[in-house]
């Protein structure tokens, strides 16, 4: 899996750990000597050396550099680490300050706004009056033409739709007294970089991804949306897979006004799950780089629990399906790119963790049976949160 090394490239950034007795990348050791280079503390150009080697004088340079800037004093750069993110924000504070850049953008503005040259006023109190409010009431007693154009509207009463009313959650409070308010903070995407630096200081502790993580990604979307479609097929079809469909004999055999719940344990054609499974390389082809780095190779189980009931020459339909996945976040041997990343694993320097994240799903329905046939039916999906299974109204 080279896709790694090709982002950490494109953004500047090693791929490796840098510093004595470290992977040492030979790429990565000359963007390191680059940037304490340009920080003063290192020549990369004065002693002719290979830039692929940590000298002696590149050891002192790294923790000279740690030691000025108060991080920590350890001789070695990790991706994403500490010591490479200062060497980046000073990196890109002097690309900032480049005269090219200067020129750029000392050019005039034509729309940037005139500063107000108006004389300054006072009310009677001796207060200055801002600009905005001297405008308001320079404009007071000018005549409102919205209200003048207001009379001649039609004010003829309309009937008014009523919609009904939602009703509210109550609200909780604390010991003092004072409401409780729940922060809503809107949710950070999940980047490969997040899931990395929880492989080196989340002492393995599971992660759960969120479903709306999981609807972000195309590869899973759509895995979720094939399952769907399973669950429907085998309700309505006489096959599903090519394994015939008790659901729909059960369904044609209801009496009106009976009820039943479709247990799938040990159905044949229509288990309680469906899987599927997702490549690396799927998601690469979907450009799903987040969880193609993230998750690997894994599978999507979608589990269901549906009740049918009949009423007339129609079937309600009304279940709840939650996907689901598990994968832990480690490196194949297969994989010779992550060789390193995997050695720190193996020296107790990382941990492998769980990835897991679950989505739930309400399925409505209508089935139409005529003559003991399935002549029309209808679905509908939505999307339900775990705190209104948890809370139900």
């Amino acid at each position: 899996m080279g896709l790694f090394n090709d982002f950490a490239d494109l953004i500047g950034r090693i791929t490796a750990s840098v510093g004595d007795n470290m992977d040492n990348k030979e790429e990565d050791v000359f963007k390191v000597k680059k940037r304490l280079t340009q920080s003063g503390l290192y020549d990369m150009d004065a002693p002719p050396e290979p830039h692929g080697y940590v000298t002696a004088e590149m050891d002192t340079a790294i923790r000279g550099y740690q030691k000025e800037r108060g991080l920590k004093v350890d001789g070695f750069l990790l991706p994403n680490g500490e010591t490479e993110r200062a060497l980046m924000r000073e990196e890109k504070r002097t690309q900032s300050q480049s005269p090219l850049n200067d020129s750029i953008f000392s050019f005039k503005n034509p729309f940037e706004q005139k500063e107000d040259s108006r004389p300054l006023e006072y009310d009677a109190t001796g207060r200055m009056i801002r600009p905005e409010q001297s405008d308001r009431r320079r404009y007071a007693n000018l005549p409102n033409i919205w209200e003048a154009k207001s009379e001649e509207k039609d004010l003829t009463p309309r009937p008014i739709m009523e919609f009904p009313r939602q009703k509210q959650e109550e609200s909780e409070y604390d010991a003092t007294g004072r409401m409780i308010r729940e922060e809503k903070t809107p949710e950070r995407k999940l980047t490969f970089w997040d899931a990395y630096l929880h492989y080196e200081n989340g002492e393995g502790v599971s992660r759960e991804i969120s479903d709306k993580t999981m609807d972000s990604w195309r590869t899973m979307k759509s895995a979720m949306e094939e399952n769907k479609k399973r669950f429907e097929t085998s309700i309505v079809e006489d096959k599903i897979e090519g394994k015939p469909s008790v659901f729909k004999q059960k369904i044609l055999s209801l009496k009106d006004g009976e009820e039943i719940v479709l247990n799938k344990r040990d159905v044949p054609g229509g288990q309680d799950y469906w899987d599927r499974d997702m490549s690396t390389k799927e998601a690469i082809k979907n450009r799903d780089i987040s969880q193609a780095l993230i998750l690997g190779h894994v599978k999507l189980r979608s589990t269901g629990s549906i009740k049918v009931k009949r009423l007339g020459d129609l079937v309600y339909i009304d279940g709840l399906v939650e996907h689901g996945f598990k994968d832990v976040y480690d490196f194949n041997k297969e994989d010779k790119e992550f060789d390193g990343i995997r050695k720190r694993a193996e020296e107790g320097k990382a941990d492998p963790y769980l990835n897991f994240g679950s989505k739930m799903e309400k399925m409505k329905g209508v089935i139409q049976i005529k003559d003991g046939k399935i002549t029309d039916h209808k679905f509908n999906w939505q999307n339900v949160s775990k705190k209104d299974l948890r809370n139900p109204r």
